[in-house]
């Protein structure tokens, strides 16, 4: 639907397409999506979460004592195995249960688990644990629902260790960073964390925020 504003200069009404903000994908449909983005093996080749925030996430942990992780979008969950291995209890939540690769879910087991859930979801009420982590996810979530991600992860643990990429991805064609906000915008979200931004090649790539 489109119509027209009327703006006070005299002599002109300019027309200006109010068209509404496109409906936010539904959850099977976002499913659908990355259970085909993640039998591309290219998209598989590389873990940021893993190659860039690995051992920041085990120090992190380290100082505040932590025995329980929930991941909130594990992805490949190679970071998590990396957590497991190095003493923590890690539960791993994505909405796509093939986007594991297979040594981790080949070490799933009590102190290494797997869930395939929607993170705005209301069954995400009323978690516990130690620590949240949410690598590489937020930009990713329609922008109607990081509202009630974020408040979930608030409500699941008293720290966080969260990032925010700060550039649009397409695999196939297809958008995946849906919510493309700056970092101010990212950082207004997390008024109680530590604000780091990451670059690379001078380009600021990431918003994280750590608590």
């Amino acid at each position: 639907m489109t119509g027209t504003a009327k703006i006070g200069w005299i002599g002109k009404t300019p027309k200006v397409d109010l068209k509404p903000a496109p409906p936010a994908p539904t959850v099977e449909e976002e499913r659908e999506k990355y259970r085909q983005t993640w039998r591309d093996p290219l998209y598989r080749m590389a873990s940021p979460a893993m190659r860039d925030h690995g051992e920041s996430i085990l120090t992190w942990a380290r100082q505040h004592d932590m025995k329980t992780i929930m991941d909130f979008g594990a992805g490949k969950g190679t970071l998590d195995l990396f957590l497991k291995e190095n003493g923590l209890k890690v539960h791993m939540l994505d909405l796509a249960s093939n986007c594991l690769d297979r040594d981790v879910r080949e070490a799933l087991d009590d102190d290494l688990t797997f869930e395939e859930i929607c993170l705005w979801d209301d069954a995400m009420a009323d978690r516990d644990a130690d620590g949240v982590i949410c690598i590489d996810v937020l930009e990713h979530l329609p922008i109607q629902h990081v509202p009630q991600v974020i408040e979930y992860i608030r409500e699941t643990a008293p720290h966080g260790y969260c990032n925010a990429a700060l550039f649009p991805h397409q695999v196939n064609g297809v958008e995946l960073h849906l919510t493309l906000k700056s970092k101010r915008w990212w950082f207004q979200h997390f008024p109680e964390a530590d604000h780091i931004v990451t670059e690379k090649d001078g380009m600021e790539t990431h918003a994280v925020m750590i608590w």
